[in-house]
């Protein structure tokens, strides 16, 4: 609650027998609707919906700024540490708990980067003030005219190319299901202001 209040993003659970005739996604969306859930002018959410006659789930963020922090990834993750962990195996207290903690770490991560961007920032820019300075008294003997570098016969350029030296992956990982019971992955989506991660427990 500390954290729902702090960041002004509602954390909810929500326990059905059945979500009837609707989707689980559809389900989840009238839930908040009409319950009025959400903080703010954007109703910034996120609820974790279970149906015990079917063993489904849902996790459905609502908001700007909740579908931003509590993108797919991240709501997988949450998933399956609630899932695969405790709501398997009828652990339900546990994977509340689980699924409330989980959302919390995820929605300070950013403001913790944010921090320690803002507390590096300064430090580069001095050190590059520094080397600035530097390196202006180490010029004695540099020629100051572009064309005292340039070899006889004039500067040819054979071939071009483009070098990365650096590349960068994006893995998601999804663990197969354990062996007591459901199965199954995850599936994401979103649509109307809503972003929805759901699947059997």
């Amino acid at each position: 609650k500390d954290y729902s209040d702090k960041y002004k993003i509602g954390f909810y659970i929500r326990i059905m027998n059945s979500h009837g005739s609707q989707t689980i996604e559809q389900y989840s969306e009238s839930i908040f609707n009409s319950e009025g859930l959400g903080i703010g002018d954007e109703k910034e959410g996120i609820m974790l919906t279970l149906t015990m006659e079917d063993r489904k789930f849902d996790i459905t963020v609502h908001g700007k700024k909740a579908n931003k922090i509590f993108d797919a990834r991240a709501r997988e993750n949450i998933a399956s540490a609630v899932v695969y962990d405790h709501l398997k195996y009828n652990e339900y207290g546990e994977g509340a708990k689980v699924f409330l903690d989980e959302c919390s770490s995820t929605i300070v991560t950013p403001y913790i980067i944010k921090g320690s961007i803002t507390a590096i920032v300064p430090l580069i820019i001095s050190i590059v003030t520094i080397l600035f300075f530097r390196s202006k008294h180490k010029t004695k003997g540099i020629s100051h005219e572009a064309y005292a570098y340039i070899p006889q016969g004039g500067l040819k350029l054979q071939r071009a190319q483009d070098m990365y030296l650096y590349r960068s992956e994006t893995r998601t990982y999804n663990p197969p299901a354990k062996s007591s019971g459901g199965g199954g992955g995850f599936h994401s989506s979103s649509g109307g202001g809503f972003g929805h991660t759901s699947g059997h427990f």
